[in-house]
């Protein structure tokens, strides 16, 4: 008996939507190999889909299942701006837990993707949101490179030809990373976001502060440095510069001069009650010398 299929429901072909950037320099934790401010593709990666794409790799860790290659897909939206340019936005990751790997390739077949893709419908179904799948990633471990193999661009042909589509690659040991994107796997800005952090009335500053170019932490040294965007010069945020966070509030010298005084006072305190100490000291000396 032949089995009968039938079409439930047609869902028209996934389009990136118009609207403003949906994350800035301020955003940014770490950037990827590449940062370009005025690319036409860039992709963020949030906090939540970092948190899950951190733990499945072991990022920063030697762990035996992490020196074979690992993979899964990236789901969030991709966002058309009034310029034309697009920002995908990785808001969930899904690990291909079926996967199979070693330390040069990863094979994810029928199977790994069908469950990768089955988790989607069924967050998509609880959480009532409409995610989409726009691009995957996947580990080269140890020693390898950061690139694209042969065999990935040909997954990335075959399963993320539009030109929004991305492909991450990490290297969890030496902790490096870069974005690619489209049929032909051209290396495009990634960044790993910070979490949000509301605006409430009693941190005001922050949104001040969001104009200015945040320090990031570096992927090799863990030191702070600046992101440099093209065409800009690299500052460091007065955040972190001492002397200009004095100096932007005149309250500031007044609190300086306060913390200095405090300091001389304790410190002739400190004086006199040693000097007391010392003549009472003498004079039970001098006591016992006269017996």
């Amino acid at each position: 008996m032949k089995r009968q299929f039938s079409i439930q429901s047609i869902s028209a072909p996934y389009k990136p939507r118009k609207g403003e950037a949906p994350f800035r320099k301020a955003d940014v934790l770490l950037p990827s190999g590449r940062v370009e401010h005025d690319a036409p593709y860039q992709l963020g990666i949030a906090d939540c889909a970092l948190e899950v794409i951190v733990g499945h790799i072991g990022w920063d860790n030697t762990r035996p299942e992490n020196d074979f290659e690992q993979g899964g897909i990236l789901i969030g939206e991709v966002v058309e701006t009034h310029a034309g340019r697009f920002f995908g936005v990785a808001t969930k990751a899904v690990p291909g837990r079926l996967g199979r790997g070693s330390g040069a390739y990863l094979e994810l077949d029928h199977a790994a993707w069908k469950d990768m893709l089955d988790e989607v419908d069924v967050g998509a179904t609880r959480d009532g949101t409409s995610d989409q799948v726009i691009g995957w990633y996947h580990t080269h471990p140890r020693t390898l490179g950061i690139f694209m193999s042969g065999v990935d661009k040909e997954t990335q042909r075959r399963m993320f030809s539009q030109p929004w589509h991305f492909a991450v690659v990490l290297n969890p040991h030496r902790r490096e990373w870069k974005v690619f994107r489209g049929k032909d796997a051209v290396e495009c800005p990634g960044y790993f976001l910070k979490p949000p952090v509301p605006i409430t009335a009693a941190t005001p500053a922050l949104a001040a502060s969001e104009a200015q170019p945040l320090p990031t932490i570096s992927a090799v040294t863990g030191s702070e440095t600046p992101v440099r965007m093209a065409g800009e010069q690299s500052t460091v945020s007065s955040e972190f510069d001492v002397g200009r966070s004095i100096t932007q509030d005149g309250r500031g010298w007044l609190y300086a001069w306060a913390g200095i005084a405090a300091i001389a006072l304790i410190g002739a305190g400190i004086s006199i009650s040693l000097a007391v100490s010392a003549k009472k000291k003498t004079r039970r000396s001098s006591t016992k010398s006269r017996d």
